[in-house]
């Protein structure tokens, strides 16, 4: 673990199964059968620098780093990433923490994005 940002949610292994009124994809633990993870957006946005939003081993994650570093975590969380700038832009805000998180999931799952 080299760089990570530290968010308003940081995600754990504690933290299976527990869903997150801002869950924006869903993973499973990749060395493991069974367990799954909702990955909250408050783990993705940067909180001292409002436009900033990361990806992959870089989103906030404590005990959960080891599970959120392989790739297809990377790709899905690229992919929120991609569409929550996208949605940034088109709405013309300058937060990350100020984007509509319905609208968010809503437009993640027309994109076949898991959430629930």
């Amino acid at each position: 673990m080299t760089r990570r940002l530290k968010d308003l949610t940081e995600l754990e292994e504690s933290h299976e199964r527990t869903i997150f009124p801002d869950t924006v994809g869903m993973i499973g633990d990749w060395r493991k059968p069974g367990p799954l993870y909702y990955i909250p957006f408050s783990s993705l946005y940067a909180v001292k620098t409002s436009n900033l939003i990361t990806a992959g081993r870089c989103i906030s994650a404590r005990s959960a780093w080891d599970i959120i570093r392989a790739i297809p975590v990377c790709v899905l969380t690229g992919e929120i990433a991609g569409t929550a700038s996208a949605l940034l832009c088109k709405s013309k805000r300058q937060k990350f923490s100020s984007l509509d998180i319905k609208n968010l999931q809503k437009k993640l799952k027309t994109q076949g994005v898991k959430i629930d």
